[in-house]
């Protein structure tokens, strides 16, 4: 859980890797939240290099915590647990 301040974001996650969303969001006291389109977020970061950057980092920190949860889930599963490195990255890779 995270708690969001004035000027943070979310759902940058599904319009960069075209996933469904990746958690759920509530507001505990009167919030504004903007819209954009995919398109429209395509234009914005094309025509903001550092905002592009900046948001693939955070992209990628995600997808490497995700990566690590999975590994952790699939060697708890009886059989799974022997899997050598590079074949249990393999095996996420193709999830």
């Amino acid at each position: 859980m995270n708690e969001l301040k004035p000027g943070n974001y979310f759902g940058e996650i599904a319009l960069l890797s075209h996933l469904k969303r990746t958690c759920s969001v509530f507001s505990v006291s009167s919030t504004v939240c903007a819209y954009t389109t995919k398109e429209q977020f395509q234009k914005l970061i094309k025509g903001n290099p550092d905002l592009e950057t900046r948001l693939f980092n955070n992209f990628n920190y995600y997808k490497d915590n995700w990566t690590k949860f999975l590994k952790m889930m699939i060697c708890n599963i009886r059989g799974f647990s022997e899997l050598n490195p590079k074949t249990l990255s393999e095996l996420i890779y193709k999830l």
